[in-house]
């Protein structure tokens, strides 16, 4: 149920299932485990001028089977909730939007993933907690280039049974400059830095670099005017000096690619 009217702004309310896959392969057969959860939303106050906001509710439900209860382990897993909090500002022509999140369980770990809001069901999560800040804006410079950027801080602890605390930084900024209405070019630069504490005292940290430049064919001028097809280039590094690539022999490569992206 999307967008009923209640008072300056209006509530929409989700059920959706998403279900976690081979949860734990020594219970035969039935090691998956559906899970329920309730999106709840209300959007559209605004508390000053030139300014919105919007507020939701996630609350996620394992609905484990007698078998899997009988099991116990990872099957043990509790509820868990997601808060988000955002507001949003008209700014130089274009807005900037932040949001705060809180979440727990096997909800914590969307804090430091980069996640929307799926339930970690791999780990022993009924313990974790988790924040995250994120900022996002666009501003258009002329009236054919604009920049568009997201920066996120996420903190994260007890997301697994041996992690004590984890924390992560990113940022990502893209830069479009229209030729037409109909084509553009992209410049896109990101980063990220996180660093994982465990129990016994020892850390791990990554980190990494994506540049890339794109050339951009869209149905319209604005920045998220989709579908939009694109001809890129990205280079990736790693900065704390893993070898993810090329068979784990190097910390860098080149991507060259195609891409659509559409929006329903």
């Amino acid at each position: 149920m999307e967008n009923y009217t209640l008072g300056p702004g209006a509530v929409s309310l989700a059920w959706i299932r998403g279900d976690a896959n081979d949860v734990d392969y020594r219970v035969d057969g039935d090691s998956n485990v559906n899970i329920n959860y309730i999106d709840l939303r209300y959007a559209g106050w605004k508390p000053w001028t030139g300014s919105w906001t919007e507020f939701g509710i996630d609350y996620a439900m394992p609905n484990t089977t007698k078998k899997q209860d009988s099991y116990g382990g990872l099957y043990d897993a509790d509820n868990g909730v997601m808060l988000t909090g955002e507001i949003s500002q008209d700014m130089l022509g274009g807005y900037n939007k932040t949001v705060l999140q809180y979440a727990n369980k096997g909800l914590a770990q969307n804090m430091v993933s980069q996640g929307g809001g799926w339930y970690d069901m791999w780990n022993y999560v009924n313990d974790a907690t988790g924040y995250r800040v994120i900022n996002t804006g666009l501003i258009p410079i002329t009236e054919k280039f604009s920049i568009n950027h997201v920066l996120t801080w996420g903190s994260a602890d007890d997301i697994t049974d041996y992690t004590d605390k984890t924390r992560m930084l990113s940022l990502v900024a893209r830069g479009q400059y229209q030729f037409t209405d109909y084509v553009r070019l992209i410049g896109e630069v990101g980063g990220f830095y996180q660093k994982d504490s465990y129990n016994n005292g020892t850390s791990y940290k990554q980190a990494g670099e994506k540049y890339t430049i794109a050339l951009g064919l869209a149905d319209g001028p604005d920045f998220m005017s989709r579908p939009e097809l694109r001809i890129f280039a990205s280079y990736l590094n790693d900065s704390e000096d893993g070898k993810p690539f090329e068979d784990q022999t190097a910390n860098n490569t080149w991507n060259f690619g195609v891409q659509v992206e559409a929006w329903w």
